[in-house]
């Protein structure tokens, strides 16, 4: 007996009835599983909404089915689209210019909306053509008025949406923007917690932060009753690859970053008196100096400062301080692994799940306390330069274990089957190896063999000191001690999730279709 339907009368179903909490919860479970619709989608007319709608419907009397949405809510009930509409506007991700302007058009007609808003994503758009008014069409566009347009409409965008908590900007519109409105950023938006201004190169973000942070500290000083706006405080700062800003610009922001949990300055010119007068009641989860110029010529300084500011000693989930990789790095660098050791020692006081170390000279003890590290959180590591892939079995496994095994290959025992050769035998013209395919073939097998072998006698059986690193990048090593990872134990079972390598490793690496190992 078929069972009958039951029906319901307009916003009685039991849908409809549910309370507003959960009601919330299983639509935002049904935006998460919607890959076929756009998030900038919101940024439309409900007429496109509609449209999408027919599009939808016509895909799947043809027989091809399409995952749920919310567009397919709007059309629903009132409660329903209500409560839909909420959760679109919650977190808006644009990727054309064009409904930028599309959504401040939608903000302007439905005011009520802009306080839905609580996330704009726009850092994916990449082309910042927009299109124009019919009355325009007989003449083409300057770049002046490109610029002007996009900066009008985000600023009428950030006018309408006061509660707005995290904005991501693509460089091709940070780039655009004038002055005023970068002070707006980071003065009108008092609920901002998230700021992203990543490759922003333009003089007019140096000019509005100078002039907005000498101001605040004349104010500090002289009038604390003014009625000037302080910089709310954000907990993510993204300014990576700003190479514009001074130094002296980051040491005016950061006194004021007191909630700062993630900081991002990638090739900055930030210094280590600007992380010095991070507010002590900061607690930094996660900071990327990587590559910063300044802060290598003062290396020991920023060991001290990050052993010792409350902001970074107990909280670092993430620590990234890659170097240039460079040959003047082993040189000037040379004192690096006497600074390492005692901030290693501190690390293991903090919750550490990422360590990236690229470019530092390292010695075979900080691999010690690399191991303490992973005991604990540690999953993701890239390791410096001076040390071998002797050292990184040593990592996993304890040098009793590794007693009876073989000794690890050197490199030119991966570019000759006999061993004999040398790495450089056999090169054609710049510096590429070729090698019959026969004898290729019969050296990796060989290689094969010997690394089962080393494999098989580790004793107790392939099975590493430490689980916790899902991820080690040696790219740092030379290119002739990551070649010997083809017949290190570590490719064994059990032992690493993956291996990061230098570019040219795997042109001269073994087959990896063995099951056995």
């Amino acid at each position: 007996m078929a069972l009958e339907e039951e029906k319901y009368t307009p916003g009685n179903s039991g849908l409809e009835l549910l309370p507003v909490e959960l009601l919330q919860k299983i639509l935002f479970a049904a935006s998460l599983n919607a890959d076929c619709v756009p998030l900038d989608c919101v940024a439309r007319s409900l007429q496109d909404v509609e449209e999408e709608e027919k599009n939808q419907n016509s895909k799947k009397a043809g027989g091809r089915g399409e995952k749920a949405g919310l567009l397919p809510c709007l059309l629903t009930s009132r409660t329903i689209y209500t409560t839909a509409l909420r959760i679109m506007y919650r977190k808006v991700s644009i990727s054309l210019a064009p409904n930028l302007t599309s959504l401040r058009f939608q903000l302007e007609r439905f005011p009520t909306r802009g306080r839905f808003l609580r996330s704009l994503d726009l850092s994916s758009i990449d082309d910042v053509a927009l299109p124009l008014p019919l009355s325009h069409h007989h003449h083409h566009t300057t770049e002046e008025e490109e610029a002007g347009g996009l900066a009008s409409d985000l600023e009428a965008c950030i006018d309408r949406t006061p509660l707005l908590q995290h904005l991501l900007i693509s460089p091709k519109i940070s780039n655009l923007l004038p002055t005023r409105l970068f002070e707006k950023l980071f003065t009108a938006l008092t609920y901002l917690k998230t700021l992203s201004l990543e490759n922003c190169i333009t003089p007019n973000l140096t000019s509005a932060l100078t002039h907005l942070l000498e101001d605040q500290t004349e104010t500090e000083t002289e009038t604390p009753s003014s009625n000037k706006k302080i910089i709310p405080s954000i907990t993510l700062l993204n300014l990576s690859h700003c190479t514009t800003l001074p130094s002296s610009i980051f040491e005016l922001l950061t006194p004021h970053l007191s909630d700062l949990q993630v900081l991002n300055v990638e090739e900055t010119q930030m210094s280590c008196a600007a992380l010095k007068k991070i507010p002590r009641c900061a607690r930094v989860t996660h900071l990327n100096l990587n590559r910063c110029a300044g802060l290598e010529e003062e290396e020991e300084e920023l060991f001290k400062v990050l052993r010792t500011h409350p902001a970074f000693t107990h909280t670092l989930s993430s620590l990234e301080l890659a170097h240039h990789l460079s040959p003047s790095t082993t040189t000037s660098s040379s004192s690096s692994s006497s600074h390492l050791t005692p901030l290693l020692s501190t690390l293991t006081l903090s919750p550490l799940r990422i360590l990236d170390l690229s470019g530092h000279n390292m010695e075979t003890s900080h691999l010690s306390q690399i191991k303490k590290l992973a005991d604990q959180e540690l999953q993701i590591v890239r390791l410096g330069r001076g040390l071998s892939m002797d050292d990184i079995e040593g990592l996993f496994w304890d040098a009793k274990d590794l007693e009876g095994v073989d000794k690890l290959p050197v490199s030119s025992d991966y570019f000759s089957p006999s061993g004999s050769g040398g790495a450089g035998e056999g090169e054609g013209e710049g510096g590429k190896q070729e090698e019959n395919p026969t004898l290729k073939t019969l050296r990796n097998a060989i290689l094969s063999c010997k690394l089962k072998r080393r494999i098989r006698s580790l004793s107790p059986p392939p099975s590493p000191v430490i689980k916790g690193i899902k991820i080690l990048d040696l790219t740092s090593l030379e290119v002739a001690e990551q070649v010997r990872i083809q017949g290190s134990v570590i490719l064994g079972r059990g032992s690493l999730k993956m291996v990061v390598l230098g570019g040219d490793v795997y042109d001269r690496g073994m087959n990896d279709d063995d099951d056995d190992l």
